[in-house]
């Protein structure tokens, strides 16, 4: 009796992603943010983003950190998908 094996192939690494949205929520102490954008149907979508060590914060073209936020800015966020909040490596404001 011949078995063979098949290994599973191996999941691909889901490359970082970006979003521009609006500052809705921020959680200095849980190191969070909430984004908000309104979408071509009208719709509002939000995301959540945890600022995961070491996430670079730029605003306004100079390093910062969560506590420089301000709900209501707009900001580009590269980030990797996970289950609850998203792990954000760069926010750049303005």
């Amino acid at each position: 009796m011949l078995l063979l094996a098949l290994a599973a192939p191996a999941r691909a690494q889901a490359g970082p992603e970006h979003y521009l949205g609006v500052i809705s929520k921020i959680d200095v102490v849980g190191r969070q943010i909430e984004l908000r954008t309104i979408e071509a149907s009208g719709r509002s979508r939000r995301l959540g983003f945890r600022d995961a060590s070491p996430t670079e914060i730029l605003v306004a073209g100079r390093p910062g950190t969560i506590g420089d936020l301000q709900v209501g800015e707009e900001v580009s966020v590269t980030y990797v998908p996970t289950r609850g909040p998203h792990r954000a490596t760069r926010l750049e404001v303005g």
